[in-house]
């Protein structure tokens, strides 16, 4: 464990638990999470962008302190 998850490890009190019931054949929903948790839980900020071509929702993340991805979970099998 890095010195950036121990900082957020040890902040579980204030983490909320989302659970999501999806039909998801080919993982994306997983794949989009890993990617997030993996280039925002370093520290990087980003923005989400959804639908660019039309009527865009832009979203973003702070990976530099506030949103982090602990875990996923898909159907009872830890993802990341």
């Amino acid at each position: 464990m890095n010195f950036k998850e121990y900082l957020n490890e040890s902040k579980l009190d204030d983490m909320d638990k989302i659970e999501i019931y999806c039909r998801d054949r080919e993982n994306s929903l997983v794949k989009i999470l890993s990617a997030i948790a993996e280039r925002g839980n370093v520290g990087h900020s980003f923005e989400i962008i959804i639908d660019p071509d039309d009527q865009p929702i832009k979203i973003g993340w702070d990976g530099d302190g506030s949103d982090y991805i602990r875990k996923i979970i898909k159907n009872g099998k830890v993802e990341r």
